[in-house]
């Protein structure tokens, strides 16, 4: 799932209920590319957290495949990274670590 634009405390609501939806609709798992945020800030990656929660409160995993450079500073400012993490095979190659 492609998120864009801003993210911010604002988009709580709508952050919470699109993912929900797209997990509903993938239930192997809900892979997120945060890499269309252009702008955003603590509250937005609050909101991004508990999203991600509730997504997984209601058995979906949830993995984190690419982001912008500000969600990643960001991300790792709040500590927040290994919040959004979950392991995702979202790829045919993924066939594990090299032997």
């Amino acid at each position: 799932m492609l998120v864009a634009g801003v993210l911010d405390g604002q988009c709580a609501r709508e952050m919470r209920q699109a993912l929900l939806a797209a997990a509903r609709a993938c239930p192997g798992g809900l892979a997120l590319d945060l890499s269309g945020v252009r702008e955003g800030d603590l509250q937005g990656v609050a909101a991004l957290v508990a999203a991600c929660e509730a997504v997984r409160a209601a058995g979906h995993p949830v993995g984190l495949v690419a982001a912008s450079a500000q969600m990643d500073g960001l991300m790792v400012l709040t500590g927040a990274l290994h919040l959004l993490i979950d392991h995702l095979d979202v790829g045919p190659d993924d066939s594990g670590p090299p032997a």
